[in-house]
Formats: C-alpha cells, structure tokens, sequence
C-alpha cells in the first residue's frame, strides 16, 4: 500500500512586501485560482529587444490527490545566476540534462497563494525577480485563455495588453 504524501500545510517560502511585488503575486493568485494550467514568459526590454528572462510553467491536476507543478526554464545569459542551495531548499529539482531546467512538485492541493509565493521565490533564487519584467500568459483552449485574460485586464493596475507589463 502506498502512503500519501500530502503536507498538512503549505507556508510562505519567501516574504514580497513592496506594492509592485504585491501586484505580481496577486494577478497570478487569481491566475492560479482559476485551475487552468498555464505558461507565463517574462522578459526585459534591452536595446536589442525583449530578452527572455524565464519561462514558467504552472500545471494543475484535479484528480485526486491533486498535484500541482511549477517548472522554470532561465534564459540564455540567466542561467548562471541560479543560486541553487536556495532553489533545494525550496523543494525545486534541477533536470541534470537541462541545466536550465527547475522543477517543484506540490502535492495536494496547496493554496492559489502559496503556489503563486513558491513561484516567484523559485524566479527570484533561479534569475532574480525584478518587478520591471514583463510578461505574457498563455494556456491550451480559447476559453481558457479569455479567463486568464480577464484577470490580467481587470483592477487598479495597468497591464500593457501585448506585453502584461506592470505600471502602478
């Protein structure tokens, strides 16, 4: 017989306190809340263009137990700035082929904001987490992605439509 693992609580890794930061982990809460899964890529702009920083990718099954997986992919020119004791000690894994590859598995049904803390915390200890990233959000089905999109278009924040790029 196999033994669930399913944690009794799920805690706040990492603590985000400015109100830029505060946006960012409540857009995606509700982004997280829907259910769906989902891909979000961030990126600066540089005189070249957009630099892709990461890429993260949020998985949710609704079957029991439940999971929920959060992969991060660094960028070219990122990858070297994984602080990879902090990323262990968050319960990311590394893919020892893809060494820009983490991977978190939550078991159970953790809560839309701790998924969404664990989240960044992985972006800020893989690449940094900057507020002045932007980012884009896709996932599978039409429907799904006009769910998505009116969370990102709604509140008191402005979101660059083509780019989700924050401005307060």
């Amino acid at each position: 017989m196999t033994e669930k693992k399913v944690p009794k609580a799920w805690l706040p890794i990492d603590k985000f306190e400015t109100p830029e930061e505060m946006r960012f982990l409540d857009m995606f809460t509700e982004l997280i809340a829907t259910g769906l899964s989902f891909s979000t890529r961030f990126l600066l702009k540089s005189e070249a263009g957009y630099k892709l920083i990461v890429e993260a990718r949020i998985t949710q099954t609704r079957y029991s137990p439940g999971e929920v997986d959060i992969i991060l992919f660094a960028g070219n020119g990122y990858r070297d700035l994984a602080s990879v004791d902090e990323l262990n000690a968050r319960g990311y894994k590394a893919n020892s082929s893809q060494p820009n590859y983490w991977k978190r598995t939550m078991p159970g049904t953790p809560a839309a904001h701790i998924v969404a803390n664990y989240l960044f915390s992985g972006i800020k200890h893989l690449v940094g987490f900057n507020t002045k990233m932007m980012f884009i959000v896709s996932t599978a089905t039409n429907q799904g992605q006009k769910a998505l999109d009116s969370i990102i278009n709604k509140g008191d924040m402005t979101v660059d439509r083509d780019w989700g790029s924050i401005t307060l």
